[in-house]
């Protein structure tokens, strides 16, 4: 059989990723025909559907010209709010593939994941789930002054805040202190997250929240009026878009603003607008390195969902650090510096050092001559990663158990960003999952990573057509860096 041309669209708003995936597909261009798009919105939309019509043509309307024969088949890498999920949807031969799956809400959304975890602990009493994920309550408010009667939604969390006053009253051991994290759900960055074991100071930092929500709608609301006012700014013109929607279960954007869905920010909602968060166990006894001047990390852990389903995990991970030494110290909560380890944060500092910030997890361990409290060896990071692999292979397993959150469609994969902590007994702990992960923040130092992490998945994404449309019967093995942890046949 000879080989096959198909056509692939790169529409990556973030240049960096842009550049890295143009480079990796033209090294197949005896079967794939690169182009790059450059409009985004509508337009884009626009331009798949034009594509498709005319058989994957030239995005700007003529023919390649090659003589290759045409496999009917096209790859759009886009960001997904640029995808016409219509089209990726009605797709009878599945000859249009995608890099991202239309329903993943149960996986990104922190407390849609914590539900269907909940479900599918409650069928497996054997899951590795109740040890590698924290604790987790979810936790609704939409007004400051019913506080109480939300915290009744998480009794053990009250009770033991209850038992900290306690504590704290009558000079009692402060090792017995409890704390806890508290996360929006539709965060990512690190955005929101705040350290608590008091009422007074849940309540404190919620005020603080929502303060600052009521000052942004008023900006936004003053923004938009003098936009109406003045027609449009800087040659723009002004969109009808209503910014203060409240997203909806139904669509992972529905309700967002085109920059709020590109940047997953999603602190500008009103205070009037129900507000979704989760409040985890706090791990306080995370392990802790001498040799990097004991300042806590997570580890980075790119993953790659393909079809419906065979989930990849990326070997070479990452350590990222927060910029100062750990204190377990209660009175030192507020130094976000020492419990937080994104590196997205820590990038506003003028004092960040990339170098001292990120830092490969194979190269944790220490020198064979090196001893001592909290060493790490080769052995030690071994269990580590196996760890990492089982607890992902049983997240998949609850979440794509919940169809109405996870839907992977055959002709469709995505990289998935999950970061786990590791504590002082080297026991593993998923904190988080997030789409579209932000690979810039890899840092110079390790590009080649994210590179290696790429190329993997434009070779992934080969077998993936190649099972439907037989491009090519020279393909690329999948390299062995990305390792197979979970598969299930769906319909």
């Amino acid at each position: 059989m000879t080989s096959q041309k198909f056509t692939v669209f790169l529409g990556m708003s973030e240049p960096y990723v842009q550049d890295k995936l143009r480079n990796i597909w033209n090294r197949y261009s005896n079967i794939a025909d690169c182009q790059t798009i450059k409009a985004f919105g509508q337009e884009i939309k626009e331009i798949q559907q034009l594509a498709m019509a005319a058989g994957s043509d030239d995005i700007n309307g003529s023919t390649s010209n090659s003589g290759d024969k045409n496999s009917g088949c096209t790859f759009f890498w886009l960001e997904y709010e640029d995808f016409d999920w219509d089209l990726m949807h009605r797709n009878p031969n599945e000859m249009v593939f995608g890099n991202a799956y239309f329903i993943r809400k149960g996986l990104i959304r922190k407390a849609q994941m914590s539900y269907n975890f909940r479900i599918h602990m409650a069928k497996n009493s054997d899951s590795c789930l109740y040890k590698n994920v924290p604790e987790t309550w979810i936790f609704d408010l939409d007004d400051i002054d019913y506080l109480d009667e939300a915290m009744q939604e998480c009794f053990e969390v009250d009770q033991a805040l209850v038992n900290n006053e306690c504590i704290v009253g009558e000079g009692g051991d402060r090792d017995a202190i409890q704390r806890f994290i508290l996360k929006p759900s539709l965060t990512g960055r690190g955005a929101g997250i705040h350290i608590f074991d008091t009422h007074t100071r849940l309540e404190e930092i919620l005020r603080s929240e929502m303060a600052s929500d009521v000052e942004d709608e008023y900006n936004e609301d003053l923004e938009e009026s003098e936009n109406k006012n003045n027609g449009n700014i800087n040659g723009d013109s002004v969109s009808n878009d209503n910014s203060f929607r409240v997203p909806t279960m139904d669509d992972d954007n529905e309700g967002l603003t085109l920059s709020q869905q590109r940047n997953n920010q999603w602190q500008l909602q009103p205070v009037s607008q129900i507000r979704e968060f989760v409040i985890q166990r706090y791990i306080d006894k995370p392990l802790l390195l001498p040799k990097y001047s004991n300042r806590k990390f997570h580890i980075r852990t790119y993953v790659l969902a393909v079809g419906s389903i065979k989930v990849y995990v990326y070997k070479q991970m990452l350590a990222l650090f927060a910029p100062e030494s750990y204190d377990n110290d209660g009175l030192m909560l507020d130094n976000l510096g020492a419990h937080l380890t994104n590196t997205c944060l820590q990038a506003k500092r003028e004092s960040f050092d990339e170098d001292k910030a990120v830092e490969l997890f194979w190269e944790l361990a220490t020198k064979d001559n090196e001893t001592g409290e909290n060493s790490l060896n080769r052995q030690g990071l071994e269990v580590i990663y196996a760890q990492i692999k089982d607890t992902l292979a049983s997240c998949f397993a609850a979440i794509i158990s919940q169809t109405s959150t996870f839907q992977p469609w055959p002709n469709c994969m995505e990289q998935f960003g999950f970061d786990f902590l590791v504590d002082e007994n080297l026991r593993v702990y998923l904190l988080e999952a997030n789409a579209y992960p932000d690979f810039k923040q890899t840092g110079k130092r390790f590009e080649g990573l994210v590179e290696g992490f790429m190329e993997s998945s434009v070779s992934a994404a080969l077998h993936m057509m190649n099972a439907k449309s037989q491009i090519t019967e020279q393909l690329p093995e999948i390299p062995k860096d990305l390792e197979l942890v979970h598969e299930a046949m769906l319909r």
